[in-house]
């Protein structure tokens, strides 16, 4: 009885020695957790100070930048647009940040694909606020740059782009697709998205920008082999119209074993868009080239 009582009495000891060193090595381990959230919460603090020091940084560094620009303000406004008679109607303002005695002030402009340039006299507001008001063709990308010139020389700086030609041809996106879904069997998917209304066709009549055509043709080896009228499609097409935009999805198959005589050739698939204005917008598919089955 001594004996067992001994043993259990040792057992209980060697628990209790165990369940303390066990605490302490929790305790410390505790502590060291933390240290460590409180290390992770000083680098935080300081990733965070970094961050606003970089950002203080950058926004005095593009302070400094924009105040060595020789033209410290420019902007311009659309007042009007007539796609029917291809022209738009544009007020460009800048501010300049100094100006020399007898410098005088003009604005020239060029179309991206020509050389020479066209001066235009500017107004000015009050102090060096200048501002001109003009029309160009709607279908032409221009570039404008501004200029002063005295009898000691000339001094010039870039002013705006005005990207109009290309503003008109992104108002209708379209993505065409065509690929091989198995032995002669082709996969035609076809998306159009068109702007109807946005800051720049604001003044317009949106009914005229909706699309009035809409066909699609896919050649084989150069031979048109297949058309579509999606807007009188009456399967396969989801159409979707608002007063801001105007959409087009269009899926379908078809079988290349019917329609040609053998098993390889190039296959094209494209899209032929027209709105109320006139306007042809064309775009070919993606297609996997060379088919054979």
């Amino acid at each position: 009885m001594i004996k067992k009582d001994t043993i259990l009495f040792t057992i209980i000891g060697i628990l209790l020695i165990y369940n303390i060193l066990s605490y302490i090595k929790i305790s410390k381990l505790e502590e060291r957790l933390q240290i460590v959230d409180s290390m992770q919460n000083e680098l935080s603090n300081v990733n965070y100070s970094v961050q606003d020091i970089s950002s203080q940084i950058d926004m005095k560094l593009t302070e400094f930048v924009q105040n060595q620009l020789w033209i410290q303000k420019k902007e311009y406004q659309i007042n009007s647009v007539n796609i029917e008679e291809n022209q738009i109607d544009v007020v460009i303002d800048w501010s300049l940040r100094e100006l020399a005695q007898g410098e005088k002030v003009t604005l020239l402009y060029r179309e991206k694909t020509e050389k020479n340039w066209t001066e235009l006299q500017p107004t000015q507001a009050n102090n060096l606020n200048y501002r001109v008001e003009t029309s160009f063709h709607l279908d032409g990308n221009y570039e404008t740059q501004v200029v002063a010139t005295s009898s000691s020389g000339k001094r010039s700086e870039s002013l705006v782009e005005l990207p109009f030609k290309e503003h008109l041809n992104q108002r209708i996106t379209t993505d065409a697709f065509v690929h091989q879904a198995g032995e002669g069997q082709m996969d035609i998917n076809i998306y159009i998205q068109n702007t109807v209304k946005n800051e720049f066709f604001e003044f317009e009549n949106n009914d005229q920008l909706k699309i009035q055509s809409a066909k699609a043709q896919l050649f084989f080896d150069g031979k048109s082999i297949k058309q579509w009228d999606l807007l009188k499609e009456q399967e396969n097409l989801h159409y979707i119209s608002d007063s801001y935009n105007e959409s087009i999805n269009y899926n379908t198959f078809i079988d290349l074993k019917e329609n040609v005589g053998k098993e390889i050739g190039d296959v094209k698939l494209l899209v032929t868009l027209k709105d109320g204005y006139g306007i042809t917008y064309e775009t070919e598919g993606i297609s996997e080239g060379s088919i054979n089955w």
